[in-house]
């Protein structure tokens, strides 16, 4: 409440009193719908972690896909809950809907780079770095990233580009928070990644001083601050 109400006026619903709707609205405009991921009902993301007497080895290629999967099922179980919302009567469709993304306990777990740029990973499915270079003359003639693949506990693919699905299309944006628990949100460790393909947009300038990640002309997607790029 106290980060949300830091970009205007805000109305929390009553759980108590079996409220209907999205957990906030902001400016009478923005749905926020929250939701911490769990361990869920995968207990091996502590079997990555191996104590001996210097400290704790992490094997975190092996825990990273799992995580991202926990973070895609709380995505989908939103996005779901919006729909419910919108069958009900629950919700203005015309409005934006953002969920608010918090790890949870798991956010010990997890290296999101700079801006939280590993959240593109399950965004954009956005993989490992590579450079390719020229065997000839050993100069460096290229860069990018390899495309992020996801399998579920049956084996079968999981879509980890959600902003270029249109199942997602009615999720305007994602405010994530790198935050641990009881640890507060604010301007550096919460970020909002912004959908370029939502049926209804976000606007940039109501979230002023927030990083945010969002689309360009040209389609080049980087965070931002008050319209300025930042170096990443």
């Amino acid at each position: 409440m106290d980060f949300l109400s830091r970009f205007g006026d805000l109305y929390v619903s009553s759980d108590s009193k079996h409220e209907a709707g999205p957990d906030f609205c902001l400016n009478n405009h923005y749905y926020i719908e929250c939701v911490c991921s769990t361990f869920g009902n995968d207990s091996s993301l502590s079997e990555y972690t191996i104590e001996n007497s210097v400290g704790c080895l992490n094997d975190y290629n092996e825990r990273e896909p799992k995580i991202y999967l926990r973070l895609l099922a709380s995505i989908k179980e939103k996005r779901e809950k919006y729909a419910k919302y919108v069958e009900n009567n629950q919700i203005d469709k015309d409005k934006p809907y953002i969920i608010f993304l918090s790890p949870g306990r798991l956010a010990e777990m997890l290296m999101m780079g700079v801006f939280a740029f590993d959240l593109l990973s399950i965004l954009y499915a956005v993989g490992k770095p590579y450079i390719t270079i020229d065997l000839r003359t050993g100069k460096q003639i290229g860069s990018g990233y390899t495309r992020r693949t996801l399998k579920n506990y049956n084996d079968a693919d999981v879509c980890c580009n959600i902003f270029a699905d249109d199942y997602y299309k009615t999720i305007s944006a994602i405010l994530f928070t790198e935050a641990y628990i009881n640890e507060q949100y604010d301007h550096t460790n919460t970020y909002l990644f912004i959908n370029p393909f939502a049926n209804i947009k976000v606007k940039k300038k109501d979230f002023k001083n927030l990083i945010y990640w969002s689309a360009d002309k040209n389609g080049i997607y980087m965070p931002r601050k008050n319209g300025r790029k930042l170096k990443y």
